[in-house]
């Protein structure tokens, strides 16, 4: 069986797809467990031997599997997808008691409890607006052209004429791409 990759895009139903994948691959055993790129280093996201990699993943390693292997995305409107993550993260913020909230990977979570959308999206020092354009600015197009999941930075010096040849080379390098419409 060649190896599946799918590159789960927060907010565009993959926890469906991921389901159905891990069904269709022969259950848990076969799917790697890096699911989000904070898990692994850059260079480890995709350890070799597996039948499915699947998450909020780097995919700069892709390279290392078999030229073969299925490499797929779906895509959202991208409003929709910036406010079902917004409103995403703010459900899981109220969920959770304050001393959660506070633990530095929360702080997503913290700060949108703690203001106002206005204030969430436009407000903050350098630090939160790094953040924020990690997150929901042109998400697609960063993703795409640095192959990772908070890539935004490294596009800072580029043109939006670089920027967008670099994110068409990324998807060039999928097999498919796929619409939630």
């Amino acid at each position: 069986m060649k190896p599946v990759v799918f590159l789960h895009v927060p907010k565009t139903a993959g926890q469906t797809i991921h389901s159905e994948l891990v069904r269709l691959v022969g259950g848990p055993a076969f799917v790697s467990p890096v699911r989000v790129h904070t898990q692994a280093a850059e260079t480890a996201q995709m350890p070799t031997g597996y039948r499915l990699y699947s998450g909020h993943i780097d995919w700069i390693g892709l390279d290392l599997l078999p030229r073969h292997s299925f490499v797929f995305s779906v895509l959202r409107d991208p409003r929709e997808r910036i406010a079902s993550f917004y409103f995403y993260l703010l459900r899981e913020a109220r969920a959770m008691d304050r001393a959660t909230l506070d633990l530095p990977q929360n702080l997503g979570k913290r700060m949108i409890l703690d203001r106002s959308a206005d204030d969430y999206f436009f407000g903050g020092d350098d630090d939160w607006q790094r953040f924020v354009l990690d997150h929901y600015d042109n998400f697609y197009c960063s993703y795409f052209a640095t192959r990772r999941m908070r890539g935004h930075a490294l596009l800072d010096s580029l043109s939006d004429a670089e920027i967008l040849k670099r994110a068409q080379g990324g998807l060039d390098r999928l097999t498919a791409v796929y619409s939630t419409d």
